[in-house]
């Protein structure tokens, strides 16, 4: 008799049900029929991707946190990334096993993201420190509402300014240095500038299809 062949994409549902039963029962969900999962903290989000190859059958895991306050119809790793090595496919038996150790380093790595990144402040602190190691545009806008959310309001403004002065290169880099220069005309009035990153916030939210209504950072979870 001869062996049943594998089913074409049977690593992708093989994918879809360790993650179902690991990563569903810490509160994830799925982002329709995608190989992405979402964690959904309310002003941040933990964006879970059982990234495929163009190459082999299998799959790569990226793990990382969006901030909300970065309005965008787009997911985004503001804050990691890939976790892990590949995992490839050779047959059924085998990446059934592949597959459960992925969801279970994915439950690892959110749980460790939700307690890193608990609060503002603590957002706050890990943006500073990784600021002295790396230097971008988006890693600055954020490092800014941060540390405008938390009442850092020097911080934010030297950060804002460095994203004012910055030589522009494309559109997008126009766009972030106008929303820098409206947040930063917000810092004296705290209110105001928590109020505005809240409706930021909630303006992704819509974007992304999130639902709910947006949780202020300052409030902690």
């Amino acid at each position: 008799m001869s062996q049943d062949k594998p089913q074409p994409h049977i690593h992708g549902k093989l994918i879809q049900q360790a993650a179902q039963e690991i990563l569903a029962l810490i509160g994830c969900t799925r982002r329709g029929r995608s190989r992405t999962w979402i964690d959904d903290r309310g002003w941040w989000i933990i964006v879970i991707e059982f990234q495929p190859s163009s190459f082999s059958k299998g799959s790569y895991l990226n793990i990382g946190a969006m901030w909300l306050w970065r309005e965008s119809e787009h997911l985004s790793f503001d804050n990691g990334y890939r976790v892990g090595k590949f995992a490839d496919f050779k047959n059924e038996d085998q990446f059934c096993g592949e597959a459960h150790r992925l969801a279970l380093l994915a439950r690892e790595q959110v749980l460790a993201l939700r307690e890193e990144f608990e609060t503002i402040e603590k957002v706050s602190s890990v943006l500073v420190s990784q600021a002295k190691a790396t230097h971008n545009l988006w890693q600055c806008f954020h490092d800014a509402v941060a540390a405008g959310c938390v009442g850092n309001i020097d911080s934010a403004k030297d950060n804002f300014k460095k994203l004012e002065t910055w030589e522009t290169e494309f559109d997008w880099h126009v766009h972030l240095q106008n929303r820098a220069r409206e947040l930063s005309s917000l810092l004296e009035d705290r209110s105001n500038f928590r109020q505005e990153i809240k409706a930021a916030v909630g303006r992704t939210r819509e974007l992304l299809k999130l639902g709910g209504s947006p949780a202020e950072p300052w409030g902690g979870f």
